[in-house]
């Protein structure tokens, strides 16, 4: 009875558990406390000569130790919604399917550490392919370590939430669209409350591939780890060659990055909105042709998801950028009008061909959204309520390490985008848009915070580097057998 109690308290569960549950618990309650300790070994082989490397792993490591005791403190001793999501949005659910799924993921990690530096010397094509294949492979590979094959494609697997749910109502992507609006209450769960441009990249993928759940969701995967590409030409604006690669290599390595990634949909809108910011910036920079596929781009983000929207500051701090560095102000305007025009025009064209109304759609989804859910602004107590939890959602899930380092560096040493992508943070916090499992909701704001300074540590070499990412990989494991991270 006591072992049965210690079980309940570490599974965040009370009642009565069975004995294949009890065992499922303590079989991954020791291989994440075995992996614990093998971490923590070859982190000290390796790292400990630097203070700064040490100092990093006690703050981190600690923090995210204090996050995981909070976290089921709460969800044993405090029923109900509200507790359960006060304090990140994840369940506390130890779990590890076998061994064989928990070492794939490290054994994946491993490889990426031993060829990084040939890695980040690879022309620009094959660097880029590189990074991309290790996060299509690493992002499911964690995925499986729950419940192997089936936790890649579980959420594609509940039709009765998920955009999957949609594609019976999909007879041709014309009529879709044409109907999407009177069809809302046919809709699936929270689709309701969104536009249709991630049933129409289920549908395109699903009728191009001829594939099912597993297909869909390794599809998605690699669609959306394709946003490494935008980002990387979007960073280059604004570092060297060789910064906007040591960032890429952490960007891939994100907590939120992998486990939401390759666990929700919105990782499509990470490509979408960034082909559309860089196309736009660079084309606002360079070339109105580019500038007019911006637009375009920019529309398509907006038809995925309606936060696109929340973007508009930081579109018009690129606009000002945009003319700030370009002598000739007047072609800057020009561009960026030629963007606009891109971007109405994509709406123009769907009207047109399908009868679709990206303008109808949004009232009907604001109606969708006030019934299906209570307004942030209800009271003071429930706005602080959604304000701490989507801010703890926010720095959990992008990496504790990163937070440390990005406070560290401080305001003034810190990168423009950086800050930049503080401002949007508090403008997502201050206009109560986030209730629920939002961190999904964040991916798209990544790019802006993996920018950080790298600076010299006390043995004379670039600092923050192979020990960060050592971090990032601890923190993400940790997060995905301790939680259940359903979106």
């Amino acid at each position: 009875m006591l072992l049965h109690n210690l079980i309940s308290r570490v599974a965040g569960q009370s009642g009565e558990l069975s004995g294949e549950k009890i065992a499922l618990i303590l079989r991954g309650v020791i291989l994440i406390v075995l992996f614990t300790i093998i971490f923590v070994v070859a982190y000290r082989r390796y790292f400990w000569h630097s203070k700064e490397s040490r100092n990093l792993f006690y703050w981190s490591t600690g923090l995210l130790f204090l996050v995981v005791v909070s976290k089921y403190a709460i969800f044993h001793f405090f029923k109900g919604y509200i507790p359960d999501h006060l304090f990140f949005y994840a369940l506390p659910s130890p779990k590890v399917k076998s061994f064989g799924w928990f070492i794939l993921p490290c054994i994946i990690f491993i490889i990426f550490l031993k060829y990084r530096q040939k890695i980040l010397n690879l022309p620009t094509k094959k660097f880029l392919l590189a990074l991309w294949a290790t996060f299509v492979s690493f992002a499911v590979s964690v995925a499986t370590t729950r419940e192997g094959i089936y936790s890649i494609y579980e959420r594609f697997s509940r039709v009765y939430w998920e955009y999957t749910g949609n594609l019976p109502l999909v007879k041709t992507i014309g009529s879709f669209l044409h109907d999407y609006t009177m069809l809302n209450s046919q809709l699936i769960g929270h689709t309701t409350t969104h536009p249709p441009g991630y049933t129409i990249i289920l549908y395109s993928l699903q009728q191009l591939f001829q594939v099912k759940f597993l297909g869909l969701a390794i599809l998605v995967v690699m669609l959306g780890g394709l946003a490494i590409i935008p980002v990387y030409y979007f960073l280059k604006q604004w570092a060297s060659e060789e910064e906007a690669r040591k960032s890429l290599q952490f960007f891939i390595f994100l907590p939120s990055f992998v486990l939401l990634g390759a666990t929700s949909m919105d990782v499509t809108l990470v490509l979408s909105a960034w082909l559309a910011l860089a196309t736009l910036f660079i084309g606002w920079k360079k070339s109105a042709w580019l500038a007019l596929v911006g637009g375009v781009c920019a529309g398509f983000a907006l038809f995925s998801n309606f936060l696109f929207l929340l973007f508009a500051p930081v579109l018009l701090y690129f606009a000002y950028q945009a003319r700030r560095q370009v002598n000739e102000t007047q072609g800057a305007l020009v561009r960026i009008f030629v963007s606009l025009v891109g971007f109405i025009g994509f709406f123009i064209f769907l009207y047109l061909t399908t009868g679709y109304s990206i303008i109808e759609n949004f009232y009907v989804a604001q109606i969708a959204n006030h019934y299906a859910v209570a307004s942030n602004f209800v009271s003071v107590r429930m706005y602080m309520v959604y304000l701490l939890a989507s801010l703890t959602d926010f720095i959990i899930y992008s990496g504790i390490p990163v937070w440390l380092i990005i406070i560290k560096n401080g305001w003034s040493n810190n990168h423009t985008i950086v800050k930049v992508g503080f401002a949007t943070v508090v403008l997502f916090l201050l206009v109560g848009v986030f209730q629920g499992e939002t961190g999904r909701l964040w991916l798209f704001l990544l790019p802006l915070f993996v920018l950080f300074n790298s600076r010299k540590n006390d043995s004379g070499e670039t600092g923050q580097e192979i020990n960060l990412l050592s971090l990032l990989f601890f923190n993400t494991i940790i997060l995905q057998t301790l939680f259940y991270t359903y979106w």
